[in-house]
């Protein structure tokens, strides 16, 4: 008897189930797709080597699940509470509580496994999409990937958890609320007292805000210089989603307060009634509110991070190894270069090769200034200019003219450098001058570093290591095997890098936090955006009899629908219009990471970054709006005409 009830009532009331059954179906597929994921053989390869990618996707998927349950207790309540008239009927026709649960119990499992299943499909799917963007970051052709078994078990145990916690509240609802008050659910209108207060609070935390958000930027510059700790930027960021929840939370307990203290405003029919409703919403659901603009600042740093992250992985890949194949050897081990060439044109295909050598005047006189360097008895390396500049040709680089007498400083760590006066160096009666240092030239030395001198200031001086460089024809399809075949042919003193296995080890890195990131930022804008939709929808008992107030009022069908759009848009933007306009310092941070290695071309793309995913977001945005307003309107005025007629 309660199954067909149930079933009855699943098939009238398709278009209120909606809104959760999306809901699940979302979070299943992507709880579905992470799992696979995390538990795929090209995956697990790279986690065994790198525990904190690990840990930091688990995080994920245990944040987003909690997340997950928030939300589908918060449409699982909303549920109950727009049908508690049909379950206060119910209970006075004599149906025991106890079969009034078991009938709310039948229908919502019925809403979740059919979403389970179109979860479980699209997540199919999305599962392929992601390993899809991993393989092409990681430069691997993309292969179907297989369905874990294990990983299929385990997202349907976390999502059965996620349904029993969501449920919970929602029968206790139904278990404790009298037949009076589901039938007459109560309102939930508050008011504001110590107005000026709040108003204080208002603009200290707006205020406060800003200054965080610029004192994150300073702090990640000097990180950036050398000067500064990871923990204190994320102690900042952790600030920066504090003032934002309360300044959120205090401007929506103000500013329809404020509004209905406007005689102009109030004086308009139409706008008082909005003004009012709006007042009403928004400081009752204030916590909601603050909560939800961190969700969406949290999804737009994740998806600048990730964009981030693999232009600088790709720079980063640039100026450790240039060229396919790099080689270095002590002077008189001729037969590994030999044996590097022929692996290399026996894998790959030669197009050109250049050697050269580093050469030494067994002195430390170029780095004294560096920081221990003369504790760990350092010698200078140094370098031609001439094969310098034959390297950064070829590579599609600009050459450097040190003139007669300059120098510079090519690093391979940043931090050795900065800050660093390197001194003028007198070589065979001429001094040399340092022109620059940086830590933006590519490697093309196995030292901490290498000074770049003019030719005749390195003729006099001892062949201290021989380079090869090789541009090969093609990529490996195998990184791995290739360069553990390189590996197997060295020698004591031999050092070989190939840039396709730094690739596959810094993508492999990259990769995964760019899908972290992704996967907090997607999933945190949809709940965040379904949260929105189902408080747009929980008073719609309030909303229909402030409807019927309308309509005796005289004001026509047209009026009420245009009402109903003003108030579900601004409920909409109330939370999300800070987080956006927060794009523009975190593009700005961006920047200045670009510009701190030097990439020119890349400095007005952060803005065009931070456009195109802000974009996306209100994309979404409009999505969710237009169908919570499709349904409310449903609810309220089409069900209303129906009656009429």
């Amino acid at each position: 008897m309660v199954f067909k009830i149930a079933k009855r009532n699943v098939r009238r009331q398709i278009g209120s189930y909606a809104l959760y059954f999306l809901t699940i179906a979302f979070t299943v597929s992507m709880l579905f797709a992470v799992e696979n994921m995390l538990y795929s053989d090209k995956l697990s390869a790279i986690t065994s080597e790198y525990n904190d990618i690990s840990t930091m996707v688990n995080f994920s998927v245990v944040l987003v699940s909690i997340v997950s349950a928030v939300v589908l207790g918060y449409t699982s309540a909303f549920m109950v509470r727009l049908r508690s008239r049909e379950f206060g009927l119910y209970l006075t026709l004599g149906m025991q509580r106890k079969e009034v649960m078991r009938l709310f119990i039948v229908e919502t499992a019925i809403i979740s496994l059919l979403a389970l299943i179109v979860g479980f499909l699209f997540g199919i799917v999305v599962f392929q999409i992601l390993m899809n963007i991993l393989m092409r970051i990681m430069d691997i052709s993309f292969t179907f990937s297989f369905i874990s078994i294990k990983a299929t078990l385990t997202s349907l145990i976390t999502a059965v958890i996620i349904f029993t916690l969501s449920s919970f509240f929602s029968l206790r609802y139904i278990n404790k609320e009298t037949i009076s008050s589901l039938l007459s659910p109560r309102k939930s209108e508050k008011t504001v007292r110590h107005i000026r207060v709040w108003v204080f609070v208002l603009i200290l935390s707006g205020i406060l805000m800003v200054l965080s958000f610029f004192v994150t930027y300073r702090a990640m510059k000097m990180s950036l210089m050398g000067d500064g700790s990871g923990l204190s930027i994320l102690m900042l960021l952790v600030l920066c989603f504090i003032l934002c929840f309360i300044f959120h939370f205090t401007l929506s307990k103000t500013l329809f307060s404020l509004l209905c203290s406007s005689k102009m405003i109030m004086r308009k029919g139409m706008g008082s009634v909005i003004v009012r409703d709006l007042q009403s919403k928004a400081t009752s659901n204030s916590l909601l509110i603050g909560t939800l603009s961190i969700l969406f600042l949290l999804s737009i740093i994740a998806s600048n991070i990730s964009v981030t992250e693999k232009v600088i992985n790709e720079m980063d890949i640039d100026k450790s190894v240039p060229y396919s194949v790099m080689a270095y050897s002590n002077i008189e081990n001729d037969a590994f270069f030999s044996k590097v060439r022929d692996l290399t044109e026996k894998e790959l295909g030669i197009v050109d090769t250049y050697e050269y050598y580093l050469y030494s005047n067994g002195k430390g006189d170029f780095g004294r200034n560096i920081k221990g360097w003369e504790e760990m008895e350092i010698k200078d390396t140094f370098m031609k200019e001439s094969d310098f500049n034959h390297l950064l040709e070829g590579f599609g680089r600009e050459r450097v003219n040190l003139g007669d007498n300059g120098y510079i400083v090519a690093s391979r760590y940043r931090e050795m450098i900065d800050g660093v006066l390197f001194p003028d160096v007198e070589i065979e009666g001429r001094e040399y001058s340092c022109i620059s240092s940086s830590y933006i030239y590519p490697d093309f030395h196995d030292k901490y570093m290498v000074f770049v001198l003019p030719d005749s200031a390195i003729n006099t001086m001892k062949e201290e290591r021989k380079a090869l460089v090789i541009d090969a024809l093609s990529s490996s399809l195998e990184p791995m095997s290739f360069y553990l075949s390189l590996r197997n042919e060295r020698g004591e003193g031999d050092r070989v890098w190939s840039r396709d296995e730094a690739k596959y080890e810094a993508n492999s890195s990259s990769g995964v936090l760019i899908i972290a990131m992704l996967f907090v930022s997607s999933v945190s804008t949809s709940l965040a955006l379904a949260i929105l939709s189902v408080k747009a929808l929980s008073s719609i008992n309030e909303d229909k009899t402030r409807m019927n107030i309308l309509r005796s009022l005289g004001i026509d069908r047209e009026g009420r629908t245009r009402v109903i759009g003003i108030e579900t848009l601004v409920f909409f933007l109330l939370p999300l219009v800070v987080p956006l306009l927060s794009s523009l310092p975190v593009a700005s941070i961006s920047k200045m990471v670009y510009s701190s290695w030097e990439m020119e071309g890349m400095e007005d793309a952060a803005y065009l970054t931070a456009l195109g995913i802000g974009g996306l977001i209100v994309l979404l945005s409009i999505v969710y709006f237009f169908v919570t307003l499709r349904l409310k309107t449903s609810l309220l005025i089409k069900r209303e005409r129906e009656r009429l007629e």
